[in-house]
């Protein structure tokens, strides 16, 4: 997965959004970004997450690589719950 498919994903085109979901079945996508108050914005920690009927895919980045990988909505809410704590 590469940059250009996970700009389609957060887009402002319908259609390209349309087109970058269909392959996992999503409808839809967002992105978390979370800060300690008065932190650099290079501090924040950041989630983005598409989902569909098929359940939640976490775009998870290694380098300059990302890959899609499939979660639970459990595992999204965990994951959103422990972004505080680790603001410190």
């Amino acid at each position: 997965m590469g940059e250009d498919e996970l700009e389609a994903w957060f887009g402002q085109d319908v259609a390209e959004r349309a087109a970058a979901f269909e392959p996992i079945g999503a409808d839809r996508a967002w992105t978390l970004g979370a800060a300690a108050a008065g932190a650099e914005p290079d501090d924040a920690l950041l989630m983005a997450v598409a989902d569909g009927a098929d359940g939640p895919w976490l775009v998870e980045r290694s380098g300059e690589a990302m890959r899609l990988v499939p979660v639970s909505p459990t595992w999204v809410w965990r994951r959103l719950a422990g972004l505080l704590p680790a603001l410190g």
